[in-house]
């Protein structure tokens, strides 16, 4: 197995390179699986908070203590490039490279004493993750 040092990663924050960058060519995890699942405790979330100030975007980003990280925010710009995934009448978007990251995960939304929010889990695109469960290292088989 061949890791993504955090140089590589920042590397491949950029879109641009992304695409250009032979490393993005090779990976093998770009399979398609095609699907993102939505849980129920995160349907019940997006019910309740509804699209009137946006939808929840989902993306992944270089850094975290495993190389990749997760975000969560609330926007209302949908790109040509995006996913929307649509389940029980509520919508998520991911743009193209962060759904190449969690194709064939599950969004979930945990309560906790600490704190609460979004999550993705079981990540087949994820060969380890911290304890945080907001970062995570590619597979690269």
């Amino acid at each position: 197995n061949v890791k993504i040092s955090v140089p590589i990663a920042r590397m491949l924050r950029s879109v641009t390179c992304w695409k250009a960058c032979s490393l993005w060519k090779r990976l093998p995890l770009l399979h398609t699986l095609g699907k993102v699942t939505l849980s129920e405790s995160c349907v019940k979330r997006l019910n309740e908070m509804g699209e009137s100030d946006g939808l929840l975007r989902v993306m992944v980003d270089s850094g975290g203590c495993s190389g990749f990280q997760y975000k969560f925010v609330i926007e209302k710009n949908i790109t040509k490039d995006d996913h929307v995934i649509t389940q029980s009448g509520v919508r998520v978007v991911i743009d193209d490279q962060s759904f190449s990251l969690i194709d064939g995960s599950t969004l979930e939304y945990e309560e906790e004493l600490i704190r609460s929010g979004f999550r993705v889990k079981k990540n087949p695109q994820a060969e380890r993750g911290c304890s945080c469960g907001s970062s995570f290292a590619v597979r690269l088989d």
